[in-house]
């Protein structure tokens, strides 16, 4: 339901049609709105701009200003306009308009608000942005609370919305995860996508705060109900997840259960030496090529154990001669690949490579 809405308020914009005879105002706007396309499909900021100005006052005046037409309207051009309190200002026009048609704390106000994160490009107007994250997420919150009074299933599904939100732009492993995860597992009638993605998020913010054993327990829960639903849509999750086990219990020595993931692994994804790894740990830069702005790759060869476990890693080629390749070599030891099997046993594969690139700021 909260999907829906995300999309839906994202979308009329380029939907809008008009019965009967238009009005001026009806066709000033749709010139407007046109012209801002073509602006958008040029590169032309500038003038996406101009008529993203246009076609929000325009719009906001030819549509009810707390419609869905006006709410995109007005995201648009906050995400054009580079003056802080006009962008300000109109959004927190719009939230004073919704609260008035719905409520204050209404689930229309907690959508609204993750509509314009999802929407704002967090990279261009740090300003806004700052704005955004300052006085959305408090509206998130109270709504959240209201919901949790009244549909504890729903206040599950919009809190797990909003920490995914606040995931993509940059707010991560954020506690309110645990209360999505909670409402969830306590009002959801079986296992579902939701409550599987909730869990494993709850999962990851555990293992982020140190408490590893919680987050093997979330996990291994997680891939029982992805077996038990057998969802084809879930397989990647799947994947992630039982990779994250063996690494884990590989450097916990527990060799079984990390074999039973590895089985578990082969059954849903193919082994290929273009396969990519279920487990990887990011190359920690040189400090002498980060200081001194060296960018660079590492082409590597490499065999595997029968566990999925690089061996045998040699250097192909390397930027820089010497500088990144310890660090290249270091980070491939500890990504883990789903081994290969012949008549359902692991058995050691040859003739691997992979590169690892290095670029600041990135």
């Amino acid at each position: 339901m909260i999907k829906k809405i995300l999309i839906l308020s994202g979308l009329l914009v380029g939907q809008m049609g008009f019965a009967g005879e238009p009005s001026q105002l009806e066709r000033n706007f749709k010139r407007a709105h046109a012209a801002y396309q073509t602006a958008i499909n040029r590169y032309d900021r500038a003038q996406a701009k101009v008529h993203a100005e246009t076609s929000f006052k325009l719009g906001c005046e030819l549509y009810e200003k707390a419609s869905d037409n006006c709410i995109a309207l007005t995201i648009r051009y906050s995400k054009f306009t580079p003056d802080f309190e006009v962008a300000e200002k109109i959004l927190r026009q719009l939230f004073e308009d919704v609260a008035e048609a719905y409520g204050e704390d209404s689930l229309q106000i907690g959508v609204l608000a993750l509509s314009v994160i999802k929407n704002f490009p967090t990279n261009e107007n740090q300003d806004v942005f700052d704005f955004i994250t300052g006085f959305l997420i408090y509206r998130i919150e109270d709504v959240a609370g209201e919901l949790e009074r009244l549909n504890p299933q729903l206040a599950g599904e919009f809190w797990l919305e909003a920490v995914e939100t606040l995931d993509s732009a940059g707010y991560r492993y954020r506690k309110e995860i645990k209360k999505a995860y909670r409402f969830l597992k306590e009002n959801s009638p079986a296992e579902n996508e939701k409550l599987i993605n909730a869990r494993y998020l709850a999962a990851k913010y555990y293992f982020h705060k140190g408490d590893s054993d919680k987050a093997i327990e979330l996990h291994e829960e997680n891939v029982k109900a992805m077996v038990s639903l057998a969802v084809e849509s879930l397989n990647d999750l799947e994947i992630e997840t039982r990779g994250l086990l063996v690494a884990a219990y590989q450097k916990e020595g527990l060799s079984n259960k990390a074999q039973s993931h590895l089985v578990g692994l082969s059954k849903i994804s193919e082994w290929s030496v273009f396969a990519d790894p279920i487990y990887r740990t990011w190359a920690k830069y040189p400090d002498f090529a980060w200081n001194n702005n060296q960018e660079g790759r590492v082409k590597l060869s490499f065999d595997l154990d029968d566990k999925g476990r690089p061996v045998n890693i040699k250097v192909i080629e390397a930027d820089h001669g010497n500088t990144f390749k310890r660090a290249a070599i270091k980070a491939l030891r500890e990504w883990r690949f789903i081994p290969k099997f012949e008549d359902g046993k692991p058995v050691p594969a040859t003739g691997l490579s992979t590169s690892i690139s290095f670029a600041i700021g990135k």
